[in-house]
């Protein structure tokens, strides 16, 4: 069986996110044949990087049928309504608390809370700081393993997971 995996982006630009997902996806191509990875954006900037898989509108994410991957709020609430995916991931690559300008805590704490999302944490310390910020415990997935993160262990398990650091 073909294991189908999405990511939405708001823009593939030239940001640590899109090279992050783009050279995860580029490993995991190389060792599994029976992968089919997408990437969907709202809009689309000059790539700096050449993408070994398909990319689409976000209007074509509705039919998607996979494992669906946001690493931003906004884009995880986005993917929590598409009813077609089999998994909906949010990987936490930045505590958008944080940043500038801020997004409410209402909103990230429905992101966050939200039940159709499995909330996964890029490091400990983000790990943590969700846990205390919004009373959740997140996995954890190093580097945008998207091997870990989708293929060999169930994150909803709510166990840490740490890559191998080679």
């Amino acid at each position: 069986m073909r294991e189908k995996i999405g990511i939405l982006f708001p823009t593939i630009d030239h940001s640590q996110r899109v090279y992050e997902f783009t050279m995860s996806a580029h490993r995991l191509l190389d060792q599994y044949s029976n992968v089919d990875i997408v990437s969907f954006y709202e809009s689309i900037n000059n790539p700096f990087i050449v993408q070994k898989f398909g990319s689409a509108h976000v209007s074509s994410m509705l039919s998607f049928n996979g494992t669906l991957i946001a690493t931003d709020a906004k884009s995880a609430r986005r993917i929590s309504g598409v009813i077609t995916s089999k998994r909906k991931v949010f990987y936490v690559m930045d505590l958008e608390w944080k940043t500038t300008p801020p997004l409410p805590y209402e909103f990230l704490a429905g992101v966050y809370r939200d039940p159709s999302l499995e909330v996964v944490a890029r490091s400990e310390s983000h790990a943590w700081a969700l846990s205390n910020g919004f009373n959740i415990n997140p996995p954890i997935v190093k580097d945008f393993n998207l091997e870990l993160l989708c293929l060999k262990q169930n994150t909803s398990s709510q166990e840490n997971i740490y890559t191998n650091n080679t």
